[in-house]
């Protein structure tokens, strides 16, 4: 999927997709901000810039005025996706999704990503605390707790790669 959509290998690649990534229920709103968070926690490992220099956001849908503006993230928005076939590769090519709705009932985005066996990250709201286990396939925080997001971002993309290398 990575070579098809022409993702390098090492990138450590986050999803974000919604109708309307400007929407303030879809949480599109405040990513950047446990984005930020995300960062602040990757700069407390020794020799981050060699791990920082390899992510990227992903995001579809309709944009309006959502932007994402930090240096460390590279941002690649693809607009909206019709084709299945495609969004299926994509959820195949990266490495965790996010959800950060805080006021959706159900995402389909999330069921979506579980079937194509990408780890979420959600707040615990709606039907994303019945769609996938907590620290199995994903995790789930609690609601509008910005640094628990960050966190669980962090544990899907690096811990295990920080354990194997103690």
């Amino acid at each position: 999927a990575r070579k098809i959509l022409e993702i390098n290998e090492g990138d450590k690649v986050i999803l974000f997709g919604t109708f309307n990534l400007d929407a303030l229920h879809k949480g599109g709103r405040i990513l950047e901000d446990i984005l930020k968070r995300f960062i602040s926690i990757l700069h407390t490992i020794k020799d981050y810039k060699k791990y920082s220099n390899k992510i990227k956001l992903i995001t579809f849908g309709r944009k309006h005025s959502f932007k994402i503006d930090i240096p460390e993230i590279e941002w690649i928005h693809l607009k909206e996706i019709f084709d299945n076939r495609k969004l299926n590769l994509l959820y195949r090519s990266v490495d965790v999704y996010v959800s950060p709705s805080t006021g959706c009932n159900g995402p389909a985005t999330i069921r979506e990503a579980i079937v194509n066996d990408l780890p979420v990250v959600a707040f615990n709201q709606g039907e994303a605390e019945e769609s996938f286990i907590n620290g199995v396939n994903g995790y789930l925080v609690p609601c509008f707790d910005k640094e628990s997001f960050a966190n669980s971002i962090f544990k899907v993309l690096f811990l295990n790669e920080l354990i194997d290398k103690e």
